[in-house]
């Protein structure tokens, strides 16, 4: 019987533990950036041989070039490009809570639009400054998608502000001269303007995870699919089948209710059409 702790990249602190009685342990940190992290196994009581088996699952979309925590770093971008960033993950004793652009507006644009897609994981702050660092407005709601509408602009050098509110996650920003539409999982720009379309499957990593009982799997289909999510356990028996059935283009959450299965580890596996992806949930009670 053993225990297991994780710790962070200086080897001396711990961010997170396992303490169960049984014939394995399970840490499972959520929101943790790449790097070189330690590992120790404790003896509680007993003797015998032991396995480790790590997993890093990488977020689908590239982090944002670090570091960019405040405006003097902020990263450049320009209009009409999708910019795609991390917030909230822990790494060398602190979370990323600040992410910094710096845009160069034109003279002539009637409006500027700034459109940020964020993981149901995460909520943030979305806040324009103007070159001197004063605000000039600010999108504050807790939805997914925020839109920041700014008419009229002086032609010059603005900073926007994505400040992390709760959670942690990914997400998609873009700043365009028409109002963008849909979800940045891509964009294509015809004749100056900008339509930002669904271009690839994705499965997001359930949350919260671990879970107790209940929790939720966020999909991403870009072509009317047959859509299969079933639940499986350690030994690979089917324990049950969230959906079947055919679905449209589009952004869905699926809610996974299981207290009637016992703790432990679970892997959920998405089919849509030749696109198959499985995913790690651990369940606790």
């Amino acid at each position: 019987n053993v225990d297991l702790y994780l710790y962070d990249t200086d080897g001396s602190t711990r961010i997170d533990y396992g303490h169960q009685t049984g014939a394995y342990e399970v840490v499972n940190y959520e929101n943790i950036k790449s790097g070189t992290y330690y590992i120790l196994v404790q003896r509680c009581d007993g003797e015998g041989a032991y396995t480790i088996h790590s997993e890093f699952i990488q977020e689908k979309y590239e982090s944002d070039p670090e570091p960019n925590d405040n405006n003097a770093s902020a990263q450049q971008i320009d209009l009409h490009t999708v910019c795609y960033g991390h917030l909230g993950y822990y790494g060398n004793g602190e979370f990323d809570n600040f992410d910094w652009y710096r845009i160069t507006v034109p003279a002539g644009l009637d409006t500027l639009f700034i459109r940020i897609d964020s993981d149901s994981t995460l909520d943030v702050r979305l806040i324009l400054y103007d070159e001197n660092i004063s605000i000039v407005q600010g999108v504050y709601t807790s939805e997914n998608t925020k839109l920041l509408s700014y008419e009229s602009p002086v032609a010059g050098n603005y900073f926007i502000l994505l400040n992390r509110n709760v959670g942690y996650g990914s997400y998609g920003l873009i700043a365009t001269d028409v109002e963008p539409e849909a979800t940045m999982t891509g964009i294509e720009i015809k004749n100056g303007k900008g339509s930002i379309l669904l271009k690839e499957f994705s499965v997001s990593q359930n949350y919260p995870n671990p879970f107790n009982p209940s929790t939720s799997i966020k999909i991403q289909i870009p072509v009317t699919s047959h859509v299969t999510v079933k639940i499986y356990n350690i030994l690979g028996k089917e324990v049950a089948t969230l959906i079947d059935e055919q679905k449209a283009a589009g952004i869905y959450t699926i809610a996974l209710d299981a207290g009637d299965l016992p703790c432990g580890v679970y892997f959920y596996r998405v089919q849509a059409g030749n696109f198959i992806e499985t995913r790690k949930a651990v369940l606790t009670k």
